[in-house]
């Protein structure tokens, strides 16, 4: 974790990592609902972006804690969705925590290598990601718009809160600024700017409502796509949607470590064990579920490290910035003082 990389490796992370939600959609959204939560969403930013040219800070333990809270739930939310969309549309006979536990298996080895090695990662893959995404657009058949339909114009919370969750990699960057060589801004608005750009075009230009069976839009994208041609893409679409999730699981998995201010490989296996407990409680309770991944619950821990972990940073750089001043002064005067 004290590994240097640049702004454009940690871009391509951010922004692969943004899609591991986007993919998982179970229904297509509200054009409205859609703009409404990415501009949302940009507003959110602002404070982050101001910390961000902060050469040195540190973040209080409170919310360094429900960071940690946050991102399991993150990460179990993201493990769920995959293990119930794979078995339910893909192979029905695999039971889901075998699905889960070989994900998770698989994150072990490159959560512990650090965030040079997972960034390089995503550089790579990011040229898979893109060159699914045009061919899976290019193919669909625009020319038959009856397929396309676009008639819900009202705003919906629940679709709303899906399409931040899509952007919650984004403040939790905060941990991983001391990691990046340079363009502290730059690293966070290029990849926010590029997630949002996509799932705009991908649920508001290309809107899919009745298609076909499936619920999950992407892939219900790559399944109309064979129409045009003798293949279909529904198989490059589950590589495109595995690599993005398990790019956020580990992005997930980093920002633990980088909240625990800790390198330890066992940090990792306990993480991802505890996670896959997590998972495996929500995929066969609907009331674990409903307790642990509760939408409204996510959403205001999301708004809390959005807005208030900027601001409890700068009130402790300024506490302790008074504390160096009196080094040789006692608590009483140095409560006088800032009264």
């Amino acid at each position: 974790m004290k590994s240097k990389i640049s702004s454009l490796q940690f871009s391509v992370l951010l922004g692969i990592s943004s899609m591991g939600f986007i993919t998982l959609y179970h229904d297509a959204i509200s054009c409205f609902s859609m703009v409404i939560s990415t501009l949302i969403s940009f507003l959110l930013l602002i404070p982050l972006l101001v910390i961000s040219n902060k050469e040195k800070y540190n973040i209080p333990v409170v919310f360094r804690i429900l960071s940690i809270l946050f991102v399991s739930l993150l990460s179990t939310l993201l493990i769920n969705r995959y293990s119930v969309f794979f078995t339910s549309l893909i192979n029905p006979v695999t039971p889901k925590w075998i699905i889960s536990g070989l994900l998770l298996l698989a994150l072990a080895f490159p959560a512990i290598k650090g965030i040079e090695a997972v960034s390089r990662g995503a550089l790579i893959v990011s040229f898979f990601v893109v060159l699914s995404l045009l061919l899976i657009f290019i193919f669909v058949p625009y020319g038959d718009m009856n397929y396309f339909t676009d008639n819900d114009n009202s705003f919906s919370i629940s679709d709303g809160i899906d399409t931040l969750l899509a952007f919650s990699p984004m403040i939790l960057s905060l941990f991983f600024f001391r990691n990046i060589n340079s363009g502290r801004a730059r690293s966070i608005i290029f990849p926010f700017a590029i997630s949002s750009f996509v799932i705009l075009i991908s649920m508001c230009f290309i809107k899919l409502l009745s298609i076909s069976e499936y619920n999950y839009v992407f892939y219900a994208l790559s399944e109309v796509s064979c129409k045009k041609i003798p293949m279909g893409f529904s198989g490059l679409f589950i590589v495109l949607s595995l690599i993005c999730v398990f790019f956020a699981l580990l992005y997930f998995t980093l920002t633990i470590k980088s909240a625990m201010k800790s390198n330890s490989g066992l940090i990792t296996v306990i993480y991802l064990i505890l996670v896959y407990c997590l998972s495996l409680g929500t995929l066969y309770s609907q009331d674990i579920y409903n307790f642990l991944l509760n939408k409204y619950f996510l959403l205001a821990l999301y708004v809390v490290l959005a807005l208030f972990t900027p601001i409890a940073v700068i009130v402790k750089d300024k506490y302790d910035k008074n504390r160096e001043s009196y080094p040789q002064g006692n608590a009483e005067d140095l409560e006088e003082e800032n009264d």
